[in-house]
């Protein structure tokens, strides 16, 4: 059982097909929003920016900073559904129950 001081966050690794980690970005933020539950919360913002890392990791600076947020995630999810990324989640500090929720996907 965790302690309320331990820390609770979610992992987000981005792979590419070879199994290679194109990006990873951890949320340890102890603030949830929009009726999310902290961790539905931590794993929103870990994917969203582990997608726009690895998508900027990949491409050009010239071309990446100049595209906004949107199109940053609609490349990296093009790709994605391509079968060309993937995305794996891990939960730190949580209960079985909800870090099997969090890997999931």
């Amino acid at each position: 059982m965790t302690e309320k001081t331990d820390p609770q966050g979610v992992i987000a690794i981005m792979t590419l097909p070879t199994g290679h980690v194109a990006a990873t970005h951890a949320d340890f933020e102890r603030q949830g929003y929009g009726g999310f539950k902290l961790w539905e919360a931590q794993k929103h913002r870990a994917g969203d920016t582990v997608k726009r890392m690895a998508v900027r990791a990949y491409c050009s600076e010239m071309v990446t900073q100049h595209l906004e947020s949107y199109t940053l995630d609609r490349v990296a999810e093009d790709l994605m559904q391509r079968g060309k990324w993937r995305i794996t989640y891990r939960a730190i500090g949580y209960p079985d129950d909800v870090a099997d929720a969090v890997e999931r996907g």
